[in-house]
């Protein structure tokens, strides 16, 4: 005998979501669903939108940008609750998207400088400079191995 759980009304309401947007329904026509079933507990406009969004625009406009050869996304996240939340991630899963690392977070650098500077600082370390000469021959980019680009 199987047992009975209660599914949160949420991931119930994704469930319907997910199911609606594969028979191509349209974003407004599912929230208005939703409200004719759950009224006070369904989710927002807003959130349903979001779904929508993530589920059937964002994967095709990335297609349709990136240059052709290409088969798979690099989709860097950050570490907000609803992101990491299991339906975004098993969303993200299933679109087969590679999740790039958020670096901590540093109010001076940009993610894409965070290993650059990393790296900089290993080489540079226990090095003693005398001048601008050496500090730009110590750092020069080319030094890198081409495995860091």
């Amino acid at each position: 005998m199987m047992s009975k759980q209660k599914v949160p009304w949420s991931v119930e309401q994704h469930i319907v979501i997910k199911f609606l947007i594969g028979e191509n329904v349209p974003s407004a026509e599912i929230h208005h669903r939703l409200q004719q079933q759950y009224g006070e507990e369904c989710l927002s406009r807003t959130h349903v939108f979001e779904w929508y969004l993530l589920a059937t625009d964002v994967k095709e406009k990335i297609r349709s940008k990136r240059k052709t050869g290409g088969k798979r996304v690099a989709f860097l996240q950050d570490n907000a609750r609803p992101h990491t939340a299991k339906p975004t991630m098993e969303t993200l899963r299933k679109l087969k998207w590679n999740l790039l690392t958020h670096p901590p977070y540093s109010p001076d650098l940009a993610p894409s400088d965070f290993y650059l500077f990393g790296r900089l600082k290993l080489d540079l370390q226990g090095m003693r400079i005398v001048d601008n000469d050496a500090v730009i021959q110590a750092v020069r980019i080319r030094r890198q191995p081409q495995i860091f680009f």
